[in-house]
């Protein structure tokens, strides 16, 4: 048995037809773990990008700050432009807009059918 999540029967009737371990894994068990894999990685992305202690305390070029200590810098030093700050907020959040654009059909999948692996 490669899982427990899938069904042996599943596994059994795909050896039945000729498959080998990759194929199995690529054809069955690789689609069906599609919203697992997808909610991971959206949600990984996001705490990478929002990570904001770590690069604080390890980066000391201010060039090369990630957008979310920037955004501390812009607006801790004086005279603070609340517009540019807010720009600079809306423009930071473009991308986790767009990878939740590409990923929220699985991730919604993954929630929805979460505890069995089966849809």
């Amino acid at each position: 048995m490669l899982t427990k999540a899938i069904p042996a029967e599943i596994i059994e009737s795909a050896k039945l037809d000729g498959a080998n371990t990759w194929q199995i894994f690529l054809r069955i068990m690789l689609p069906m773990s599609k919203p697992a894999v997808a909610t991971v990685g959206t949600l990984a992305f996001i705490g990478s990008w929002n990570d904001y202690i770590w690069p604080l305390m390890v980066l000391t070029d201010k060039s090369k700050f990630p957008i979310q200590v920037a955004i501390t810098a812009i607006n801790s030093t004086e005279p603070v432009y609340t517009n540019q700050v807010m720009a600079v907020l809306t423009i930071s959040t473009i991308p986790l807009i767009l990878i939740y654009i590409v990923a929220h059909r699985y991730i919604l999948e993954g929630i929805g059918g979460s505890g069995t692996g089966i849809k």
